[in-house]
């Protein structure tokens, strides 16, 4: 549905464009469930990614337009949305642009940072500020305490809404979000739901609850698999009436890199170990201080030989398919997979939790009575509790539901449609570009499984801290290579013998099965990667600007890229502004990233001040965190950004530091400028519009 069709839209009494910007694949999903709720009223949806609409007044040909948009780091648009935004809030536009237009925002974010939803909100007052009359309350889910508190309230009122829109007889009272079904209670929990069941006959049973449950998504999704494969009759789908075989998004190609060196930052005992890599990156390849990469990962072996032992599947793993999918559905991950076992691989997330209508879905593809009844119990209204504790706090992912479940075994077009795409990885780079060879490195701390020992059998489906995904892997690879890795000593990847190396970026099949297939065990091992659209978070334009940065643990490797290129500036003649850098670590001894780096800047020049704050060193005094280290600089951070106006820069976590440093930040404006607390807060908002207050943080 290309944004071409808009003409033809605008003329069509009973459709709407329904526009999303995702990063992570939920905000399309959510699209596409919504497309569906309307769907069984005769409402079409044009479900369109916003990067596909290419000016902003062709917006003013649609008399409904619907948008569902994620909100990424501080308060931006997703990838997908960038240009789309910046095209909607040109100041050129007219200001009854969309006078005859009606519409509706779902915005999805999460409390962890600061700007919540803030995109959902901006597109919200930006239509209306076009000239838009809003035609149903914009709801904002939080995916902190779970995307459905609001998302299912609030699908169960649009498709009236969009009836009273589109001037449509609403005669049905139907709850399109929800469905109830009977299943066997010890004891009463609530007056049963006074609406008929859309589910098979129910058994007869001596006690039974009636429970509130998300309707069964519509299937788009099927695998045509050859005739001659001797596949089971149970993997064998109808044709759609519209199916198209899954294409590759073009915006989500990837490049081969080549693994060229990487060490370890911290000793063998610090608490959290730190790798850091070197990338050879492909011919061409430009890149800025601050640039983050995406990288994608496969999962693990183990995880994918459990799934497709657990679900009967691996007798087919291997048989090659072609995957066609019906409107508004895309799946364009799926288009690098030739069989389940790929696709399995890297096309989809076993790790990720499943939404309550997934639930629904394996529920009743659930063979023993009692499990399906679980299933439905978790997903129902009534089950909100023991959602929320095990899938949304506990992160209970699709692969420990089938551990907990081991009936539920739906066929291989059900599982694809139902896991969600395998998201990539975000590094920012911890190196300056260097002609003539790109070459780029990350820094990043290897999540470990607390629990590595348990047998998978033994987990029951329990929710459980495990080994980091991409760093995980990119440690396995290491590993590989040398199993022995001394603190901060390089080891050196020998090149390719032949083709395997460069010339594989170059070959013309997937990327991501070249380095995750083809030549999964090859030397040197290929990592692939995009670089991410340039944010806010890169050095000012002006050399001569101060810099303050703040970054513990993993946070300052960003500014080993800022650094490096100030050092660039600084040999090429240019006059340098002072430059502050403030770290945190838990042991001077340990986990001390980059110690010879930065005492290094500071010898030559670059920067002019190192403070460093060891948290658990002193067992007897209280931690020391960056953000004491800033208040003990009160008067030269005031001096620095008041009358400097320096650039302050923050990059680390966001369950706490982000707000501490924030909450410190306030309490030098008011010791040092003599303001309120409302003041305070008000200097640093001003801040973040200028640009002079910019935060990488990660939850």
């Amino acid at each position: 549905h290309p944004p071409t069709h808009s003409a033809q839209i605008a003329n069509m009494a009973h459709e709407f464009l329904l526009l999303y910007g995702s990063q992570g694949g939920t905000a399309q999903s959510v699209a596409e469930l919504i497309a569906d709720d309307v769907a069984k009223h005769g409402i079409t949806a044009n479900v369109t990614c916003m990067k596909d609409v290419k000016e902003a007044k062709a917006l003013a040909s649609h008399p409904v337009i619907v948008m569902v948009c994620a909100t990424t780091g501080e308060g931006e648009p997703p990838d997908n949305a960038s240009r789309f935004w910046r095209r909607l809030k040109a100041k050129s536009l007219p200001l009854d642009l969309l006078a005859d237009t009606k519409f509706a925002v779902l915005g999805l974010g999460d409390t962890n940072y600061t700007y919540f939803c803030n995109m959902g909100k901006q597109l919200d007052a930006r239509l209306e500020k076009l000239g838009a009359t809003r035609f149903y309350n914009a709801g904002y889910a939080d995916a902190g305490v779970g995307l459905e508190l609001v998302i299912e309230p609030w699908r169960q009122g649009f498709v009236s809404a969009i009836k009273a829109a589109m001037n449509m007889a609403d005669t049905e009272q139907v709850d399109v979000a929800e469905a109830v079904v009977e299943v066997p209670t010890e004891a009463k929990t609530e007056e049963p739901v006074p609406e008929p069941s859309t589910s098979a006959e129910p058994k007869p049973k001596a006690t039974a609850t009636k429970l509130k449950l998300p309707r069964l998504p519509v299937r788009h999704l099927r695998l045509q698999f050859a005739a001659d494969a001797g596949v089971p009759e149970t993997e064998v789908d109808e044709p759609f009436e519209q199916e198209t075989p899954v294409a590759v998004d073009p915006d989500d190609a990837f490049q081969l890199a080549r693994l060229t060196r990487f060490r370890r930052l911290t000793t063998s005992d610090a608490v959290k170990q730190c790798l850091e890599i070197e990338l050879a990156l492909p011919e061409g390849s430009v890149y800025v201080p601050g640039n983050a990469f995406a990288l994608a990962c496969p999962n693990q072996a183990a995880d994918v030989s459990r799934f497709l032992d657990l679900t009967g599947l691996e007798a087919i793993a291997d048989v090659d398919f072609t995957a066609l999918v019906a409107p508004p559905k895309k799946a364009s991950h799926l288009a690098r997979a030739r069989n389940l076992r790929e696709a399995v691989l890297y096309c989809c997330d076993l790790r990720g939790v499943p939404r309550k209508a997934a639930l629904r879905a394996l529920a009743e593809n659930t063979k023993e009575p009692t499990e399906a009844d679980q299933l439905l119990r978790l997903c129902s209204r009534q089950g909100a509790a023991e959602y929320l504790e095990l899938c949304t706090k506990g992160h209970c992912s699709f692969l420990n539901i089938l551990e907990k479940y081991p009936s539920c075994k739906p066929p291989a077009a059900v599982w694809l449609e139902l896991l969600p795409p395998l998201q990539p990885r975000s590094y920012s780079a911890a190196s300056a570009p260097v002609a003539p060879e790109p070459r780029v490195r990350f820094a990043f701390n290897v999540v470990v499984d607390v629990r590595a020992g348990v047998p998978a059998e033994q987990r029951q489906g329990e929710a459980y801290v495990q080994r980091g995904l991409c760093t995980g892997w990119l440690d396995e690879v290491c590993l590989r290579i040398s199993a022995d890795v001394p603190a901060n000593q390089w080891v050196q990847v020998p090149p390719a013998d032949g083709v395997a190396g460069d010339d594989a970026a170059k070959s013309a099949d997937c990327p991501v099965r070249q380095a995750f297939v083809v030549r999964a065990k090859e030397q040197p091992p290929l990592v692939p990667l995009r670089i991410r659209p340039t944010t806010a978070f890169k050095p000012p334009d002006e050399a001569a600007t101060p810099l303050v940065l703040v970054g513990p643990g993993t946070g300052v490797a960003p500014f080993i890229s800022f650094l490096e290129h100030r050092r660039q500036l600084r040999q090429e003649g240019q006059a340098l502004g002072e430059c502050w850098l403030f770290f945190g670590c838990r042991h001077e001894a340990r986990d001390f990233l980059y110690r010879s780096e930065l005492e290094a800047f500071v010898a030559d020049g670059t920067l002019s001040c190192l403070k460093v704050a060891f948290s658990r060193d002193d067992t007897k005094a209280a931690p020391c965190y960056v953000q004491h280290k800033l208040q003990e600089c009160a008067a030269d951070i005031a001096r620095l950004m008041n009358e400097e106006r320096a650039c302050l820069y923050v990059c680390g976590s966001a369950l706490k530091m982000g707000a501490d440093i924030g909450a410190a930040l306030c309490t030098i404006l008011e010791q040092q400028c003599h303001m309120d607390q409302p003041a305070a807060q008000a200097t640093l908002e001003k801040w973040h519009a200028e640009k002079r207050y910019v935060r990488e943080l990660w939850a």
